[in-house]
């Protein structure tokens, strides 16, 4: 939650209704997690669902083009070790950027 609430363009009327809706939600995690209450950890997992609805509909109807060109698609993420955290990327295409080793 703290990602969304960080990520956030308060340059945009949007970002303060979204800001006010990341915050309730936080907050009844939070409340659910402290007084054990699963209907206000639920409440919130509603309010993240339904946004998570919105901007896939909003995404459809985005045409814009991208705002990268020539660039490669690139997936990545972390994995969790015993004392450890690994970063992962792959290419897609396999493509080989430089020297290959």
């Amino acid at each position: 939650m703290n990602e969304l609430l960080g990520c956030l363009n308060h340059e945009y009327d949007i970002s303060n209704q979204l800001y006010r809706l990341y915050t309730y939600a936080n907050k009844k995690i939070i409340d659910g997690m402290f007084q054990k209450k699963i209907d206000y950890v639920e409440e919130a997992k509603e309010i993240m669902q339904a946004l998570h609805q919105s901007f896939i509909e909003v995404a459809k109807q985005d045409k814009s083009k991208p705002l990268m060109q020539n660039t490669q698609q690139v997936y990545a993420g972390l994995t969790y070790g015993k004392g450890v955290l690994n970063e992962i990327s792959m290419d897609p295409n396999h493509a080989f950027r430089g020297f290959k080793a």
